[in-house]
This record gives structure tokens, C-alpha cells and sequence, in this order.
């Protein structure tokens, strides 16, 4: 079996290789034209979700709702149903048993159901009035990193394709938008090549920390919730993520020198936030915190990524590359989930 690191790896070419797929995802979109959009989703597919959603409300004038599944079936379906909404499922397994039941009793109410799987041959994919690949290929991992990065490209290619045909957005919009993805492909083996270096000058740091917490502002906030599942999963390791400036009311009561902190922000508001809660940190608990932002530089951490949209694709890779290297150093597994009974009490699959 490849490395989860070889799995990374392979990122920048499966992410180009799904970008030239917009043509067959136009074909099979071609006929939605919707504003509102559901989007329903579990773990890592909910954070590529929350990822998309403000460009989709920001750029594309399109209007997102976002639930887990469990929560939408019991405290959302059936009493607000709205059927002149999208209904989107992102599943990469395609065989999450909430999801399946959801599309199957959305479809008998004659609302637009789609999926994003990683096959079409998966339950829900079958299931769904709609569905795309997201171009992943058989990801040998249960704990994703590539699914995870193309779960959010694909859902950046549908969201533009939806607002095109919303008459929101033109088509040299939509093809300035897919060329900057492409942008960001192409920066990626960059950016693990910079993740493991920077890794190696900050081992010992990563091999003892007692707990990580990950912060971010803007899109950064998923992926914070992504890195935090990533850390706890694979290393494992008690992980926390939150929204930047939330990260002062109240959690920092917890903090203590044995934590790790990753402070993500890229506008310069949250950069300003980022700033001062480092320099608190540093002062007052552990130097143990590091800055990831484009718009600056400082003495801990310098990314230096580029491109104007869709920079968190690069960010989540650069935490990625570090999940991996620390989980080699705690001698994790990763073929394996820690407690493979679980399915016993709670089979969440079909």
C-alpha cells in the first residue's frame, strides 16, 4: 500500500485531473438552476462543505444551508422541506447509512437530490437524482486527505456551474475561477515540500505536545475543524479547533504549556486578531504557537502561498503533510481504525 504522504502527494495531479472534468460536470448540472443550496454532510465531507460555503455566498450569490446528516433527519426533515432548494450530499465513502435513508425519503417528496461520492457506483450515488465523482480514485485511507482535497474542488467546480447557469456568473468568470484552481495545484508540492521542512525544524516540539488546537478565521475556520480531525484521528491526540477571535472567550482558561497552537487567518482583520493572540500565548503560556497567514510575515512560520481564491486548499495541505509526520512519530498505524470494534455497537455504513 502507498504512504498516506505518497497519498498526498498525488493531490496536485488528481486536482488538475478533476478540473478538466468540468465539462462532463456542466453536463450533468446542466439543467439546475437553483439559488439555495442544502448541503448535507459528515467529518471531513462537512468541513469541505463549511470550506465552499463562503465563497459560494460571497462570490457566487448562491444561499447555503449546511446540517449533519443525524441533525437534518430528526430536527430538519420533514416539516422544512423546501422544494425549490438543492439538496447536496457529500459522502465520500457513499455509503454513510443517515445519508442513504435522507436522499431515499427526499426523493419520494420530488425534491432535487445530488451527490458528491468517489465512486458512482456507491449507494448514495446511485440513490441521488444527480452525482458526481470528486475524482479521488480508491483513497486507501480511512482517515482522508486526498478525498478530503477533492471533495472541496469539486464542490468549488459544481457551486461556480450552478451560479453560470443562475445567469450569477459568466463564463469567463467561471474559467478565471477553474485556471486560479489550477493555480493552486500546481503551488502544492511546494507547499508538502515546505510542510516537511518545517516539520523537521519543529520535531521535538510536534513528538511532545500534549494536545493540538487549531484556530482560523473565514474559510481558515474549516480548516481548523479539518486539521483538528486530522490530528485527532491519525496521531491520535486530544484536538480542538475554533473560530479565531472565539478562541479568547473562555478556552484559553484551558490552555497550558504542553499545547501546540496553530493560528490560521488571512483577511487583515483576522490577521490583526491572529497577531495578538500569539503574542498572549507566547508571552503568558508556551512558545508553542505558530502563525500560518499570506499577508505577513513573521519569525515563526512563513507559507508564503499565493493566488487570490481558494488558498485553503493549501493551508489544509501544509496541516496534512504535519497530521501524517507526527502520526509516524507516535508509530500509528494508519491501515488500521484504534477501536475496529465499534461497528458491533453502531454501524454508521451500508
Amino acid at each position: 500500500m502507498r504512504t498516506m504522504l505518497e497519498v498526498i502527494n498525488s493531490i496536485p495531479k488528481l486536482l488538475k485531473a478533476q478540473v478538466a472534468q468540468a465539462p462532463a460536470l456542466k453536463a450533468e448540472f446542466s439543467d439546475l438552476k437553483m439559488t439555495h443550496v442544502v448541503m448535507i454532510a459528515s467529518g471531513s465531507s462537512y468541513n469541505a462543505a463549511l470550506g465552499a460555503k463562503l465563497f459560494a455566498e460571497e462570490k457566487l450569490n448562491l444561499n447555503i444551508e449546511l446540517f449533519y446528516p443525524n441533525y437534518f433527519l430528526h430536527h430538519v426533515f420533514p416539516h422544512r422541506i423546501q422544494k425549490d432548494a438543492l439538496y447536496l450530499f457529500i459522502s465520500q465513502t457513499g455509503r454513510t447509512k443517515t445519508v442513504l435513508h435522507i436522499i431515499e425519503q427526499l426523493n419520494q417528496k420530488a425534491v432535487p437530490t445530488a451527490a458528491l461520492t468517489e465512486s458512482l457506483a456507491s449507494p448514495i450515488a446511485q440513490a441521488a437524482r444527480y452525482s458526481f465523482p470528486i475524482g479521488s480514485q480508491n483513497e486507501p485511507y480511512l482517515f482522508r486527505t486526498s478525498g478530503y482535497t477533492l471533495s472541496l474542488v469539486t464542490l468549488y467546480m459544481l457551486l461556480l456551474q450552478l451560479s453560470v447557469n443562475n445567469q450569477q456568473l459568466t463564463q469567463p468568470y467561471q474559467d478565471y475561477y477553474l485556471e486560479e484552481l489550477r493555480i493552486v495545484g500546481r503551488r502544492l508540492p511546494k507547499v508538502i515540500r515546505k510542510s516537511q521542512r518545517w516539520y523537521h525544524q519543529h520535531r521535538q516540539t510536534m513528538q511532545n505536545s500534549q494536545a493540538f488546537i487549531f484556530a482560523g478565521g473565514g474559510e481558515l475556520w474549516a480548516t481548523a475543524q479539518e486539521a483538528e480531525i486530522k490530528f485527532m484521528e491519525m496521531v491520535p491526540i486530544i484536538t480542538n479547533s475554533y473560530e479565531i477571535e472565539e478562541l479568547i472567550h473562555g478556552p484559553q482558561n484551558c490552555f497550558h504549556a504542553g499545547m501546540t497552537f496553530f493560528l490560521l487567518s488571512e483577511s487583515w482583520a483576522d490577521v490583526n486578531k491572529a497577531n495578538k493572540i500569539q503574542a498572549f500565548i507566547e508571552s503568558e503560556i508556551t512558545p508553542n504557537v505558530f502563525l500560518l497567514s499570506r499577508p505577513i510575515k513573521t519569525n515563526c512560520l512563513e507559507p508564503h502561498f499565493l493566488g487570490q481564491n481558494f488558498t485553503n486548499l493549501e493551508y489544509i495541505t501544509f496541516l496534512q503533510v504535519l497530521s501524517y509526520l507526527t502520526a509516524q512519530d507516535h508509530k500509528r498505524d494508519l491501515t488500521k481504525t484504534m477501536f475496529p470494534r465499534l461497528t458491533k455497537y453502531l454501524n454508521k455504513t451500508v
